[in-house]
């Protein structure tokens, strides 16, 4: 009885120790889940908050994306009001050189008819200097010619009239005299006039004392005792000299 009482306490230790061993290891167990539990739990914790990191991280991402966007936009904008500003300062500056080319072609030829004009300004006041000079000559030619037709009027009776060879008609032929001459007008004056029938207009064929033809002359100035005989021909007077004899006929 006694020994199994003891078989019994035994059993009953063993029991005990198995009971308490499963009791440790039941709750060693426990303590590692729970222990594991409370990592696991730090861990979501710890992936929540990172978690809530991001999604403020990508919040804010968004909210720069979309200034990101707008400042991008906006940059297009103003890239393509550059682009159509460049343009357009392209083509006024293309309009700009046209005219100024425009202006230079003009400018160039404002310079050649300016040049031209100063040829002809140069060519007129040559000619005007020229001309004054002719008139100043012409001016004295006159004053000598004045002064000539006074003295020989006043001295009318002393001059020698030109013979008649005929008498006077249209037909008629007169011998003159020259009392003097300009070469350069191209007329002479001689010693018939009025008197004997010579009037302004009048036409001849005119010969030297030999007979030699002259060509043909008109009286442009008639006087009583003198008339002013012009050429239709130049450089006749240059072959002439004052006191010449010349035969004129009356043209038909």
């Amino acid at each position: 009885m006694n020994r199994n009482g003891n078989t019994r306490i035994i059993f009953l230790v063993v029991l005990v120790v198995l009971a308490f061993g499963a009791a440790v290891s039941t709750f060693l167990s426990w303590q590692k889940e729970k222990d594991k539990r409370i990592g696991l739990e730090a861990q979501v914790d710890d992936l929540q908050k990172r978690k809530k990191d991001l999604e403020m991280t990508l919040d804010a991402t968004r909210k720069e994306v979309v200034i990101l966007k707008d400042k991008l936009s906006e940059s297009e904008a103003d890239l393509l009001s550059l682009v159509s500003q460049f343009e357009s300062e392209k083509s006024e500056r293309q309009r700009v050189s046209k005219e100024l080319d425009e202006v230079k072609a003009d400018l160039n030829s404002m310079n050649n008819l300016k040049s031209k004009i100063e040829i002809e300004l140069n060519q007129t006041k040559k000619e005007l200097s020229e001309a004054k000079a002719k008139f100043s000559d012409l001016v004295k030619a006159k004053q000598k010619l004045e002064e000539k037709v006074k003295e020989f009027e006043s001295s009318s009776d002393k001059v020698e009239l030109g013979k008649i060879i005929i008498s006077p008609k249209k037909t008629d032929k007169f011998q003159a005299q020259i009392l003097t001459l300009n070469k350069e007008y191209n007329f002479i004056v001689i010693n018939l006039g009025q008197k004997d029938g010579f009037k302004t207009s009048d036409v001849f064929f005119i010969n030297d004392s030999k007979g030699v033809s002259l060509g043909k002359g008109y009286i442009e100035e008639a006087k009583e005792a003198m008339s002013v005989l012009s050429f239709t021909e130049r450089d006749i007077v240059g072959k002439l000299k004052e006191g010449d004899n010349l035969i004129l006929k009356v043209e038909q």
